[in-house]
Parts: structure tokens; sequence; C-alpha cells
């Protein structure tokens, strides 16, 4: 698991690999273990080469990556 620091130090980024198995056992995971104590709502991502999973505590929202260019001309790096 890799861990990144962003925005002063407020936000916590990890990085976590899950076999496309596990994938709905995790999210259900995820979502079990998010705080309603929270004024804001915070959220996980899940994202291969076809596909965004974007995991709220009470809702699921799943995108498809294809088309989706951010730079101009440039595929997103998702490796680092």
């Amino acid at each position: 698991m890799e861990v990144r620091k962003r925005f002063l130090g407020l936000v916590k980024l990890y990085k976590i690999t899950v076999p496309e198995e596990n994938i709905q056992e995790t999210i259900t995971s995820v979502q079990e273990n998010m705080s309603s104590k929270l004024k804001k709502e915070w959220y996980a991502t899940f994202y291969n080469l076809e596909k965004v999973i974007i995991v709220f505590r009470q809702k699921t929202f799943e995108l498809s990556t294809n088309g989706i260019i951010p730079i101009y001309q440039q595929l997103l790096n998702i490796e680092n």
C-alpha cells in the first residue's frame, strides 16, 4: 500500500491493489466502514483501464474510461 499526503497534509491518498474477483467485497467493506459522523461526505475510487467505480457510503457509480483523454492527445498514466 502506498500513502501520499496532499493539501498540506490534510488529505491522505491510499493506493491499494484489489484483484478483480474481490472488488465487490472490497466496495461493500469500504462502504460499511465509512463514517456517518463526518459533516462532509467522502468517497473512494477504484479504477482500471476499462472502468472507474466511485464509492460513496450509500451509493456507487460505475463509469467507462473509454474515450477519456484528460490531457490533450495524451492518455492518463494510472501506473503512478
